[in-house]
């Protein structure tokens, strides 16, 4: 298991967050279960995947952006992953 580089707090609900690192994925997780919600690829395309070392979260709760060790940026819409 890779380690953690970066987490962001939901703006909207301080239960919710998500996570990146070393294991190239992207985790969303809620402080009252047990497990994590949903787990993501770093890239949509296979082979381009990359430590992720950033990630923020939109006060509007609808976006959110990861950056790794590439120099890529990508920006996701919560509600479709």
């Amino acid at each position: 298991m890779g380690g953690l580089n970066c987490f962001a707090i939901s703006p909207l609900d301080n239960n919710k967050f998500l996570t990146v690192g070393q294991e190239r994925r992207i985790t969303y997780w809620d402080l009252r279960k047990v497990n994590a919600e949903a787990v993501l690829d770093s890239s949509p395309y296979k082979g381009e995947s990359e430590e992720l070392h950033a990630i923020a979260i939109s006060y509007s709760n609808k976006y959110f952006a990861v950056g790794g060790a590439l120099g890529v940026l990508r920006i996701y819409d919560f509600s479709s992953g």
